[in-house]
């Protein structure tokens, strides 16, 4: 074999050990979810608009804790700037649904009642249904709920009421 051949070879070869090995460093989720950054000025606090709060994985502390604490999903609705997508969702009991917010605006998902319908019976946090995040998510955050009573439930933007949702538990 020629020389040049080699050295090509030996040079292709040395960056896929580099390139997968830097892969794989980067999926583990022990290293992504355990390091986080420290503002420079440690008697600042962190906000979550401020770069030095977020994590490696570019995503909020909220967000960090809340991926932390998941149990894991079977479905994902994306709040996007045209609303829930989708809109209407079927699950089976004992199911979750992460609810993530993709727009530009604030989402607060929050169950509705009247009209004829129910709201998801149970209490949140904040006092209303079992169903409501309590809290404004902002652009990357996101909820998770599981369904454990069968029926239909709706749910709306608290921050705007003209998007809405349903999810159908059967």
């Amino acid at each position: 074999m020629n020389k040049g051949v080699l050295i090509v070879v030996a040079v292709v070869a040395l960056v896929l050990i580099v390139a997968t090995i830097a892969f794989f460093a980067r999926a583990t989720p022990e290293a992504s979810l355990s390091a986080t950054t420290t503002p420079a000025d440690s008697t600042a606090p962190a906000t979550a608009a401020d770069p030095a709060a977020q994590t490696p994985l570019g995503i909020s502390p909220e967000a960090a804790a809340a991926l932390a604490k998941s149990r894991g999903f079977q479905y994902l609705v994306s709040y996007t700037d045209r609303g829930f997508e989708p809109s209407t969702l079927s699950v089976k009991k004992g199911e979750t649904v992460r609810f993530t917010n993709n727009s530009e605006e604030e989402l607060w998902v929050a169950g509705t009642g009247g009209g004829g319908a129910l709201a998801y019976p149970g209490q949140s946090d904040c006092g209303a249904s079992a169903l409501d995040t309590c809290v404004s998510l902002k652009r990357g955050d996101f909820w998770e709920f599981t369904f454990d009573a069968v029926g239909t439930w709706n749910y709306k933007n608290n921050s705007n009421t003209a998007k809405t949702g349903s999810v159908t538990v059967r």
